[in-house]
């Protein structure tokens, strides 16, 4: 995993030196208040049929950053941009009565029983680098749209530990993504007057690469660590308005916008993964959504 980060790099500071540096740079920066989607964790269930409730561990909105650097002017031109942002999730419960509900995060084949206190937290890390080279389109109109495409790495970390009646039970799960690949998509802007203008983006990314899922039990003695080849298709969107500014032979262009972004089969210690021949126990990727709001500012320099 660790040759993928440094290859994603690598290509990412190669990707720079592609085009001479005659047109105007832009640095972009941006702050990321995001929240993770469907990605909460049952902890226990009521053991009553039907159930009236779980104990859910949620992960809430937090905030990240984001830097990049291009020339969308230059003969070829690039642009190179990382995200980093990170969630943490915390929840406790003591329901009175041991009998009131099962735990749900062992090992398929050792169910440990019901529970009366619990408290749990969890923690997810997500980091994106994308190297893109930009196709300007030809609209015929004052609107502006360009075809991408390039690498894009991305770093899914995620960590959970639950505690069950004050140590008597506790599990451990920890479970790691470095994912490579190709990425390909659309943006455009339209501008509205005054100095403001809308953009827009969409793209998927095809990604490949090493993932690892570990858990351990305190209770059972149980222990699995798996390293696991995964395919992970992620699709985005994206929308922006923008204000211009004019300051002499420099522009800035401030922006607000909304996006959402979708990995398919990551491993995550959501849920428990196995590699045996039993169906019941193989849960090896999920669906991790992100979205939220976005500002930053572009300075053309």
């Amino acid at each position: 995993m660790k040759n993928i980060r440094v290859l994603g790099v690598v290509i990412a500071l190669g990707t720079m030196t592609l085009s001479p540096q005659a047109a105007a740079l832009e640095l972009e920066v941006e702050a990321l208040i995001w929240e993770p989607t469907g990605q909460d964790v049952v902890l226990g269930s009521e053991a009553i049929d039907p159930p009236f409730g779980n104990d859910l561990l949620n992960f809430g909105t937090d905030t990240g950053f984001g830097i990049g650097i291009g020339n969308p002017s230059a003969p070829l031109p690039w642009r190179v941009r990382y995200r980093d942002i990170g969630f943490k999730g915390d929840f406790a419960a003591d329901h009175g009565a041991a009998s009131n509900f099962i735990a749900a995060l062992d090992h398929p084949d050792n169910a440990y029983g019901t529970y009366r206190t619990i408290s749990a937290n969890g923690k997810i890390d997500l980091r994106i680098l994308d190297a893109d080279m930009l196709i300007p389109i030809n609209t015929g109109t004052s609107s502006t749209l360009k075809f991408f495409t390039g690498l894009r790495y991305v770093s899914y970390e995620d960590d959970l530990n639950a505690n069950y009646d004050a140590g008597g039970q506790i599990v451990t799960r920890k479970a790691e993504n470095g994912l490579f690949g190709v990425r390909v998509g659309l943006e455009a802007k339209y501008p509205l007057g005054g100095g403001f203008s809308l953009g827009g983006h969409g793209a998927i990314s095809m990604l490949m690469g090493e993932s690892s899922f570990s858990q351990t039990e305190s209770f059972s003695g149980y222990q699995r660590n798996l390293d696991l080849d995964s395919t992970v298709p992620a699709f985005e969107a994206g929308v922006r308005l923008n204000y211009d500014l004019a300051l002499a032979a420099q522009r800035l262009e401030l922006w607000v916008g909304y996006e959402l972004i979708q990995f398919d089969n990551v491993v995550s210690a959501q849920t428990f993964v196995d590699d045996t021949n039993d169906a019941a126990q193989i849960e090896q990727g999920v669906s991790a959504g992100f979205r939220g709001f976005t500002v930053g500012l572009v300075w053309t320099f």
